[in-house]
């Protein structure tokens, strides 16, 4: 999936969900299952299906006007077990 943004948009926050996410014969590993990018002009997701009463929430905002340039993850073959994002302070 890709998300065009607008030229005057950015990004103020990522958010989510992370819990045991089932893999095949391997059992449940920790992974992100939903996640959500918020701008300054609205947000994008959630993405994926994570259920709330399993999962533990996890968000990532910038304060004072400040904004995420960029993130990365570290992934599995079918999920995403962890997030990093590069943050531009104002």
């Amino acid at each position: 999936m890709q998300i065009q943004l607008e030229s005057s948009e950015f990004v103020t926050e990522i958010h989510g969900l992370y819990g045991p996410y089932t893999y095949g014969p391997h059992g449940d590993v920790e992974a992100i299952t939903n996640l959500t990018i918020v701008t300054n002009k609205g947000s994008y997701g959630p993405f994926g299906t994570g259920q709330l009463d399993t999962e533990t929430r996890f968000s990532v905002p910038v304060k004072n006007n400040g904004s995420i340039v960029g993130f990365f993850a570290h992934s599995g073959q079918y999920y995403i077990n962890g997030l990093g994002v590069y943050v531009k302070p104002f």
